[in-house]
């Protein structure tokens, strides 16, 4: 459970990091704007946020614990009883990364602790949830796109490199593979780090669309003009 717990931490302390970045300069003006707000917002997801991101990890960590215990029963005669156990546990590990990602957003932004930001997201998504599941669907995939995409185009490039002065195919196969590999991390983290910005945009504008208007006017006559192009009120 501890390597789960610390791989999630890590995970959302980046995104609290992100998205207090971007609330900060969602609020702020041009005048009135933070120098530093990348490494102000860092500093409070490691200092005062920090509880809060512990806590909210650990509820996926022992999702994640639970469903690794599930799998290692592989041995067992109740294949059914398996299978079910193993939907409901990714099923819930889902919906609770989809709120915690809401969630930590208020963390970032407004200081919540976990609690009080978990009522706050429930409020959100009641009001604005056909969004937030919107958003998720159309703008999560392009991303995965885009981590396929360039992990294809380093395999190529790696691969076509290494084959100039590769003796058998094995090598420069590997040379790809490798150059893939490290493409679909760099491209994940910044994939990542672009998602959470769009989610904290999400629930900023969604809770406050007025801030923008006053610190950054033709940003949200543009957000509007979209919106009503969408269909919007």
């Amino acid at each position: 459970i501890f390597f789960y717990w610390a791989l999630n931490v890590f995970e959302n302390v980046m995104h609290v990091t992100v998205s207090g970045t971007v609330g900060t300069e969602y609020f702020s003006s041009g005048l009135n704007s933070n120098k530093s707000p990348a490494r102000a917002a860092l500093n409070r997801a490691l200092t005062t946020s920090f509880g809060s991101i512990c806590f909210g990890s650990l509820l996926v960590a022992l999702i994640q614990t639970a469903r690794t215990a599930v799998y290692s029963m592989q041995r067992s005669n109740n294949g059914i009883l398996r299978c079910v156990a193993l939907c409901m546990l990714n099923c819930l590990e889902t919906m609770i990364r989809f709120f915690n990602q809401y969630a930590f957003v208020h963390v970032a932004v407004y200081g919540m602790g976990y609690i009080q930001a978990a009522k706050r997201t429930f409020q959100l998504l009641s009001d604005a949830g056909l969004e937030a599941v919107v958003n998720y669907v159309l703008i999560r995939p392009v991303f995965t796109l885009m981590r396929l995409v360039s992990g294809a185009i380093a395999f190529c490039i790696a691969g076509f490199w290494a084959r100039s002065f590769a003796d058998t195919t094995l090598e420069w196969v590997v040379a790809g593979l490798v150059g893939a590999g490290v493409a679909l991390i760099v491209v994940g983290l910044v994939g990542a780090m672009l998602w959470n910005a769009t989610v904290a945009l999400f629930v900023c504008y969604a809770e406050n669309p007025n801030a923008l208007a006053s610190s950054k006017p033709d940003l949200a006559n543009r957000f509007h003009q979209k919106y009503l192009e969408l269909g919007g009120q």
